[in-house]
């Protein structure tokens, strides 16, 4: 099918083609090459004669119609039109061309190619005239140029015509297809882009039909599967599918399939060519209703490195849990077994625990080692809450902290040296308030108070005495210390 443009210059060309006599100058023309044109752009034409304060087209005879407004008339039309000789020289030529080769008359006046291309271009310019000389076969050509710095594309026709005493002409119309060509081109950029993009992708693109045959599948899987395109093109892709994953996959696809889903996500194993699977994290889109694609969509990445690596570091987080844990026991047993050896002064006591917040810290990891229960509602969810090691109920908003129902609780003396009074009176419980004030400079009747209440909670659970740790989580019913 021709091009727009293309029809657009057949009428031009054979318009005015009909209306060139034998001498060129236009004084005498075919009453219906004369009608011709004025039908291809009436409007152009009607103008250019209302401009000259005379009669239209139509309501005046040849005769009145002289050399110098046809020749306004040629250059009404808006593309340029040429006529050349048997030698190549511009014999005739409107305004238009002027300003397309940004020449004047005078200049192009019975000039050829030779004067104003490159000696390559003017020789194929030569070589298709001559041609068409020869021949009386219509062209069409697509010209470059650069015009004012910025590329120009022009579409030539060119038609040989004779005059009565067997002078051959050849008469040309170009058209500015520069938009048009630039659109050809920028679209034909954007096509090589993406199929540089699509080839450089580690990511695989397929096309899969219903019938689950791959029709299509990018470079990459070609690349990860040592696969080629004979062995995979046309293959159903359940012939690489695992077997435990089929199930997956028809449930997936069924879920995928029809134009208002959006789409849904699948891990898939795919055997290689060596045997081995790799597993392939897609998405998969039903795009069987668009005619481009006639498909389902499997937008992949693999994945198999990831997985491995995330096992990898799950065993070995398991490893380190259980170094942990074995670390954790064996510095309480480090721990309790000093205590229980020897009496420790407040300096060595500190070494152990240093701090304030090292007590906390620890009360709160022997208090919760099974897990969080608020007291309130029972809720296990819990967030962070404003005390040190605090936790704040997800649900009723409760807040205890680490020292509630404990021993400890509503203490007013620092908890290190509460701790430490705890472990004199768990391994001497006849120890007096005065050695305890000693001990941990704390006041003497404040000292009494505590290991009147510590006692009692040890006299109470006299099987306990030797397990500190379950004896500090037992609350004492007493008034605030």
């Amino acid at each position: 099918m021709s091009l727009p443009e293309e029809e657009y210059l057949s009428k031009i060309v054979s318009a005015i083609a009909l209306t060139l006599n034998e001498d060129l100058t236009i004084r005498h023309v075919n009453q219906y090459g004369l009608k011709k044109l004025a039908s291809v752009d009436s409007a152009l034409v009607g103008k250019s004669v209302n401009q000259m304060g005379r009669k239209p087209i139509s309501e005046r005879s040849i005769e009145e119609i002289d050399a110098e407004h046809w020749e306004q008339i040629f250059n009404a039309i808006p593309m340029p039109v040429f006529v050349k000789d048997r030698q190549h020289r511009w014999v005739f030529f409107n305004d238009s061309l002027c300003n397309l080769q940004h020449k004047t008359r005078a200049e192009l006046q019975n000039k050829n190619d030779y004067d104003f291309f490159p000696k390559a271009q003017a020789d194929r310019f030569w070589q298709e005239e001559e041609t068409l000389f020869l021949t009386g076969k219509e062209v069409f050509s697509e010209e470059f140029s650069l015009r004012n710095g910025t590329d120009s594309y022009v579409l030539i026709k060119k038609t040989r015509i004779k005059t009565s005493d067997g002078q051959e002409y050849l008469l040309g119309c170009c058209i500015d297809i520069t938009k048009r060509k630039q659109a050809e081109l920028a679209l034909i950029e954007s096509e090589r882009r993406f199929r540089s993009l699509i080839r450089h992708s580690p990511d695989i693109i397929a096309i899969v039909g219903k019938d689950h045959l791959i029709r299509y599948i990018t470079p990459s899987f070609y690349r990860l599967f040592e696969l080629s395109e004979n062995d995979i093109i046309g293959t159903s892709i359940l012939a690489i599918l695992h077997d435990q994953d089929k199930d997956n996959y028809f449930e997936t696809i069924n879920k995928a399939v029809g134009p208002k889903s959006e789409g849904t996500k699948i891990e898939l194993r795919l055997k290689k060519s060596n045997g081995q699977y790799a597993i392939l994290e897609s998405f998969i889109k039903d795009l069987s209703f668009d005619p481009a694609i006639n498909g389902i969509v499997m937008n992949c990445s693999d994945v198999t490195m990831v997985r491995a690596q995330s096992e990898e570091i799950e065993r070995i987080n398991k490893l380190l849990d259980a170094d942990n844990n074995y670390l954790k026991s064996q510095l309480k047993n480090e721990i309790d077994a000093r205590i229980d050896l020897k009496p420790l002064d407040f300096k060595e006591f500190k070494e152990l625990y240093p701090d304030d917040a090292s007590c906390i810290k620890y009360l709160a990891q022997l208090k919760w080692e099974n897990g969080y229960r608020c007291k309130k509602c029972r809720q296990e969810k819990f967030g962070a809450g404003k005390i040190e090691y605090a936790r704040r109920c997800s649900k009723c908003g409760y807040v205890e902290t680490a020292t509630s129902g404990t021993v400890f609780h509503r203490i007013k003396i620092p908890i290190l040296e509460a701790f430490y009074m705890f472990f004199l009176l768990r391994s001497n419980p006849g120890i007096t308030a005065r050695e305890l004030s000693i001990c941990t400079s704390v006041k003497e009747n404040t000292c009494w108070l505590f290991k009147k209440k510590i006692n009692a909670q040890l006299n109470k659970n006299k099987g306990m005495q030797k397990n500190w740790e379950a004896l500090m989580l037992i609350p004492i019913a007493s008034k605030k210390q």
